[in-house]
């Protein structure tokens, strides 16, 4: 894996945040995987081929894949509960280039936009 410096940009309705943080790239599984700093830290893996990036701590695991302007389930395991929330979003807009990804979807019950932007 290479060590990569990753820019990293969350935003939702209700929020902004922005990261520069570490990460590891693996060329030949095309996955990045990050770790977010705070008082849980939070495993970010993103899956380039299979488009799923997935957020771990010790109390949750978010799943969630992306197809562009297509529906799809995001799941949501509460570990120490041991109970699982699907939730359906709609992919709006997914690019990768050039080591950039922008992803913008909806959450359908909500109606929460959300949008990540990565770079490495």
């Amino acid at each position: 894996m290479k060590k990569v410096d990753v820019s990293l940009t969350l935003t939702s309705d209700e929020s902004s945040q922005r990261l520069k943080i570490k990460g590891e790239y693996e060329e030949e599984k095309k996955h990045l995987v990050m770790v977010e700093q705070g008082e849980v830290p939070t495993k970010m893996t993103f899956d380039f081929k299979k488009r799923i990036l997935t957020r771990e701590t010790t109390d949750y695991k978010i799943t969630i894949p992306f197809e562009n302007k297509k529906e799809t389930m995001m799941t949501i395991e509460l570990i120490k509960e041991q109970q699982t929330l699907n939730l359906k979003i709609k992919t709006n807009t997914y690019t990768y280039k050039d080591q950039k990804l922008v992803v913008k979807y909806q959450i359908l019950e909500t109606n929460e936009q959300i949008e990540y932007q990565i770079e490495f």
